[in-house]
């Protein structure tokens, strides 16, 4: 897949023996939606048909994840830098996108100080409930949909005028169950809160966690 992706711009649809031309439409369409270059320099370990397996029969459609995802992807490689500051509310992501941030950060620290679903405040070590950063995540991006809804609707074309989704990079705790913890992270919830990148926090399995982030980032993350 890494080398199709490579060659995108080069390749006609060709059969790939054990799959065939449909199954080729299907690798090359996910290809084709990744910005140019996404997989540029990437080596996978693992065959296309692995992924496939893998996605079942019906494949769900993340748009908030795989939009967010390709715009931090573009920012990060036409911005000299891309600030964002830590929202602890929806509000504050509302605040921050309108003064002109074009991405949130979704703190740990901030989580385990206040955004937490226990309500306590905890020192930075993955002692607070493990959905809170998950679930701020949601919160924030609804907030962000509300701030769309109220500029579109007030314009004339029912368009907003600014793009509110700003992309949210966030914390990836391997304290929490350690590697598998992010996995499931990775793989389960972040397509559907979405979260668009993540940041791989330096801990005592910092390496395992990358790996197995590293394989589970497909189209629904930047990282």
């Amino acid at each position: 897949m890494a080398q199709a992706a490579k060659n995108w711009y080069q390749v006609r649809p060709r059969p790939i023996p054990g799959l065939g031309f449909f199954l080729l439409h299907v690798i090359l369409e996910v290809i084709k939606a990744a910005p140019k270059g996404r997989f540029q320099g990437i080596k996978r370990d693992y065959q296309v048909e692995d992924v496939l397996k893998l996605r079942g029969s019906v494949e769900i459609e993340y748009t908030l994840a795989t939009r967010g995802a390709n715009k931090l992807w573009q920012l990060l490689h036409t911005e000299p830098f891309v600030p964002a500051l830590g929202a602890q509310t929806g509000n504050q992501a509302v605040q921050m996108v309108r003064a002109g941030l074009k991405a949130i950060y979704l703190s740990g620290w901030q989580v385990a100080a206040d955004a937490n679903t226990a309500g306590d405040m905890y020192p930075d070590q993955s002692l607070y409930p493990a959905n809170s950063g998950p679930d701020l995540c949601r919160r924030i991006n609804r907030s962000l949909r509300r701030a769309d809804q109220i500029e579109a609707v007030e314009a004339e074309d029912y368009l907003a005028q600014r793009d509110w989704y700003a992309p949210i990079v966030a914390d990836a705790e391997a304290g929490f169950g350690g590697a598998l913890n992010c996995f499931e992270l990775m793989k389960v919830r972040c397509p559907f809160l979405p979260m668009h990148g993540f940041l791989l926090r330096k801990k005592s399995d910092a390496c395992l966690v990358a790996y197995f982030v590293l394989r589970c980032l497909r189209r629904t993350a930047a990282v």
